[in-house]
């Protein structure tokens, strides 16, 4: 790991051929000021040549995933990243001015792009309780529609799309009406899943716990949806600091015995085991409001960076873990510490002058059964990037939850 002006890179799976050539290299650059990767998944090749008796270099970019939006400011991130790795093989100063210079022309047209990247098919999917049918907050269907929009989400999984007060139906049902998608809530009051996809097939658990669909991309790729709710009593977060001095398994008996999760999940993964679901090739997604955190929030290191929190083997994501299934955001952020994904909640974060417990209980989790995954995580957001002040009042919130939204896009990577 070495630093430059910007941040941090690391380097890793360094690809070196018989000639003693570097040839590959992938490495992320991390902002080490606000901890947030800025260029990562970077697959670069590097070909050295002698012409005329003089080393020349060529820069091929495969494959490069940025979470910054300037198109020049990610082309100099790369090509300083560059500068530095020819630093690391030990590459002479003059063909590092060389490469100093080419960063200059690169950062002269302010249209400038990752030269040779490929563009990746990508899924994005957006999970998202919408609160009450979005009927807290003034303009709430119109501002949740604006964010549906502006996630440029391929799938969405509500939860809590209730009716909006008035003339309209079901949020989800209404807002699939105003982009002109498909929609499958059926006869559950609050979940609800909806894509511009084709969908070949609804399913039906239970109307508070779980629905699904089978849906078809563009390119006639199919993936499986389903939108969850389960049990909010007795919130782990909650109960430790209501009862700061529980025992563990006290804290545990909130998931089984003072709440119906741990039976819920089961159930619904008893469900898509009957409906043949869990054996698929094709990918499985699974999100919602989990209404708990995860195990791998709750951790040593998460107990000393935060409030109300145990290192515990919390159930539900255990049981998701055991199934088979990958936590999509942690997927993209491993550390909890650094990135830790709160969903609940953006709007009561304090009570009184007390902090209240913060905690991701708003997960998305993919499955495949393929030795290559046809999905790979590849970048997370979650909703709102900027917390409101505190003093505004509900109803005239911008962000119109209490839950967060989790945005997770996947890119395509394994075959029909």
């Amino acid at each position: 790991m070495r630093r430059n002006l910007l941040g941090v890179y690391t380097i890793s799976r360094l690809g070196i051929d018989e000639w003693g050539v570097v040839k590959s290299c992938d490495f992320a650059l991390r902002d080490f000021r606000e901890h947030r990767i800025i260029l990562h998944n970077v697959i670069v090749v590097i070909q050295l040549s002698h012409a005329c008796g003089a080393p020349s270099f060529r820069l091929d970019i495969l494959q490069a995933h940025s979470d910054h939006s300037s198109i020049p400011f990610r082309s100099m991130v790369l090509l300083i990243a560059w500068v530095n790795l020819l630093v690391h093989w030990g590459m002479r100063k003059q063909w590092i001015c060389r490469a100093v210079v080419v960063v200059g022309v690169v950062l002269g047209g302010m249209g400038a792009e990752f030269v040779g990247a490929a563009e990746n098919d990508r899924l994005r999917v957006l999970v998202w309780n919408v609160w009450r049918g979005t009927n807290k907050v003034d303009q709430g269907p119109e501002k949740a529609l604006a964010l549906i929009k502006e996630s440029k989400a391929d799938v969405c999984l509500l939860q809590e799309s209730y009716d909006i007060e008035g003339e309209r139906p079901q949020f989800g049902p209404w807002a699939a009406e105003q982009l002109g998608w498909n929609v499958w809530q059926g006869k559950s009051p609050h979940l609800c899943v909806m894509s511009p996809y084709t969908m070949d097939q609804t399913f039906f658990h239970k109307a508070w716990h779980a629905i699904g669909a089978e849906l078809t991309d563009p390119k006639g790729r199919k993936l499986h949806a389903f939108s969850i709710w389960i049990d909010y009593r007795s919130g782990a977060g909650a109960y430790l600091r209501a009862h700061p001095s529980a025992s563990d398994q006290e804290v545990l008996d909130g998931e089984s015995e003072r709440s119906g999760r741990v039976a819920q999940a089961a159930g619904i993964l008893k469900y898509l085991e009957a409906q043949s679901l869990l054996g698929l090739k094709t990918p499985l997604l699974v999100g919602g409001d989990w209404n708990c955190p995860s195990h791998l929030d709750w951790t040593e290191a998460t107990a000393k960076a935060f409030p109300y929190r145990r290192a515990l083997k919390l159930p539900v994501s255990w049981s998701m873990l055991e199934a088979g299934f990958v936590d999509s955001f942690r997927a993209v952020y491993p550390d909890p510490v650094k990135q830790p994904g709160d969903t609940w909640s953006p709007l009561f974060r304090e009570k009184d002058g007390e902090v209240l417990p913060l905690n991701r209980i708003d997960r998305l989790y993919y499955k495949s059964n393929r030795e290559v995954p046809m999905l790979r995580a590849v970048s997370a957001k979650v909703y709102p990037e900027v917390l409101e002040d505190n003093a505004i009042p509900v109803e005239d919130r911008a962000f119109p939850s209490d839950h967060a939204a989790l945005l997770i896009e996947y890119e395509w990577v394994g075959g029909e």
